[in-house]
């Protein structure tokens, strides 16, 4: 049927096993050069745009979930029972 050799063969790329070469990292961060000593990096015209925006996006879906309204069932219980109950009393 199968020969020792071939299936050790078909096993090897099984495993993942093989001769690829590992690439290291260059040492820049998307190609970008490193600056020289006291230099700093000048920032790109969508950068800003970028951190406002993400920035401000935060801060609307934070207020608007903390302004959300409560609609759990304990709560609209709590609700039902308390307008029942005041009913009751009249």
């Amino acid at each position: 049927m199968f020969s020792r050799s071939r299936l050790l063969n078909s096993l090897r790329f099984v495993r993942g096993g093989g001769d690829a070469p590992i690439k290291e990292a260059g040492g820049r961060l998307f190609g970008e050069a490193p600056l020289a000593p006291g230099q700093t990096r000048k920032c790109e015209s969508w950068e800003r745009v970028y951190y406002f925006g993400m920035g401000g996006s935060f801060v609307l879906i934070t207020l608007g979930l903390y302004a959300k309204p409560d609609t759990s069932m304990k709560t609209l219980a709590r609700i039902e029972a308390t307008a029942q109950d005041s009913q009751q009393k009249q």
